[in-house]
């Protein structure tokens, strides 16, 4: 991941629920921070594991398009950012996800749209690939979180 921004020209990065879909999480972070002006913020929501990854989990296409195979354990992801020089990194809220995630986003299992839309499981399961996946609770968090690049 590369931001196309000069060395401290940005005061503020949201991110939503994309860091987790970013294979190097630690370099999204570093550029993050490098493109930060000393004191800017950077506010993000993203999916973390709060337990054990079960293998099949992790393996799973339609998991990872629904922002969960590719998440990091919340202590990872938080050293993650720490280890970019971040500082005040602070969990502003953290709720189970398995209500957000089941049946790739669709609280009680209805195609809402997206993956869980009617064209998208016309072949079978989530995304028509005949894969649904069930996320069991406790054991994936979303987490909104703020830090900043010190003065």
């Amino acid at each position: 991941m590369c931001i196309r921004d000069r060395d401290s020209t940005v005061d503020v990065i949201i991110s939503n629920c994309v860091i987790d879909l970013v294979p190097d999480k630690s370099k999204a972070f570093a550029e993050a921070f490098r493109v930060l002006k000393p004191g800017g913020r950077l506010h993000v929501s993203d999916i973390v594991f709060t337990g054990d990854i079960p293998d099949e989990l992790r393996q799973s296409a339609a998991a990872y398009v629904s922002c969960v195979a590719g998440a990091l354990h919340k202590e990872d992801y938080l050293a993650a950012m720490a280890g970019a020089g971040l500082v005040d990194i602070t969990i502003d809220s953290e709720r189970d996800a398995a209500d957000l995630l089941d049946g790739c986003g669709c609280s009680d299992g209805t195609p809402a749209g997206g993956c869980c839309s009617d064209d998208a499981t016309a072949g079978g399961g989530c995304c028509g690939h005949g894969e649904a996946f069930e996320i069991p609770r406790g054991l994936v968090a979303s987490i909104t979180v703020s830090a900043r690049r010190s003065r």
